[in-house]
């Protein structure tokens, strides 16, 4: 069985699929791990809690009193309780919360809309899987998270929406200033043909117009600059005065070695290192009905467990992409 569950992980590896691990590859310890958890709760029928609630700012409610957007929630939920792996769950359970991004009463969650604006329609699923029961497991961190038209603060690995995830860098102007994902956008993979990107994220939408734009490193400088540190805006304006006007121009990256942390096009640290990009606030077609969803991005929390990567793989590997892709509208 070892062997086999070594072949399975591998496979996690190929072009052909998304990359769960953290590695470049799983080892023999990963298999043996996961073959311990499959013998522990893999002969288990799990479940999935019923019924499903709508989270909001004082009170929980049904789907239905959440009108179109509990009824969007439905739909989504209704495709993955369809997969292989979900239906019904493979050894655990699973619990789910829907709310509401924004500042209406049936909203829950207000940072991401704080932060970068939100759509009108915008709401946020998440699914928490629990190897046997929730009592067995506790807090298990496996969570796959699904934001419905919102552009999340950040693009972290898993979609983290601790305080630094949601805290700008700097704020100018123009708006707030966002982390983007160490390395930038990278993909590590396809499920149903759908690219799956190295931050373990997946992005369904119709759109040719991206989420994110560049921050140029002239904007950054200036917004540190404009800071409340005298000393560091005397650096910062003289590093910004050194550069020439195609330097100024250049995406802005920060977590290396260098003026406020800002990373030169060639540093060996910039696969660590960040870029700096707003939201772009043209990426929604406001003229389309509120209802409709345009970008649903599912994203995987960072877990290092490789029980909880067999998992989050097998689920993806099942679950019918086509039918989410085509819930975005035209």
């Amino acid at each position: 069985m070892k062997a086999a569950l070594v072949a399975f992980l591998a496979a996690g590896c190929t072009s052909a699929f998304g990359q769960f691990y953290p590695g470049p590859s799983p080892t023999a310890s990963d298999a043996e791990r996961v073959q311990r958890m499959l013998q522990l709760f893999g002969g288990k029928t799990g479940t999935w809690d019923e019924p499903i609630k709508w989270m909001g700012r004082n009170r929980m409610c049904s789907l239905a009193e959440a009108g179109w957007r509990g009824a969007a929630a439905e739909r989504i939920l209704g495709i993955f309780q369809k997969a292989a792996f979900l239906n019904p769950p493979h050894g655990f359970e699973v619990q789910t919360t829907v709310s509401g991004i924004g500042r209406g009463p049936l909203d829950f969650l207000t940072d991401d809309s704080d932060a970068t604006g939100s759509h009108s329609g915008a709401f946020r699923v998440s699914l928490s899987l629990f190897p046997g029961t929730v009592r067995e497991a506790g807090e298990s961190g496996m969570h796959i998270i699904i934001n419905v038209n919102v552009i999340a603060a950040a693009s972290h690995a898993g979609g983290h929406t601790g305080t630094l995830a949601r805290k700008p860098v700097v704020v100018d102007a123009k708006g707030p200033i966002l982390r983007g994902a160490p390395g930038g956008a990278q993909p590590a993979g396809t499920f149903g043909g759908i690219p799956f990107n190295a931050d373990r994220s997946m992005v369904l939408t119709k759109t040719a117009q991206p989420m994110y734009l560049p921050v140029s490193r002239e904007r950054y400088l200036k917004a540190e600059i404009a800071g409340p540190s005298k000393a560091l805006a005397a650096r910062l304006e003289e590093t910004l005065a050194a550069m020439s006007a195609a330097e100024r121009a250049l995406p802005a990256w920060i977590g290396c070695d260098g003026p406020a942390g800002l990373c030169g096009t060639a540093d060996r640290l910039l696969k660590t290192a960040c870029p700096l990009q707003t939201v772009n606030r043209a990426f929604f077609d406001l003229k389309a009905p509120a209802e409709s969803m345009q970008l649903i991005v599912i994203r995987v929390a960072e877990n290092r467990d490789p029980y909880a990567n067999y998992l989050f793989q097998r689920i993806f590997e099942t679950v019918d992409w086509n039918a989410l892709l085509g819930l975005v509208r035209d």
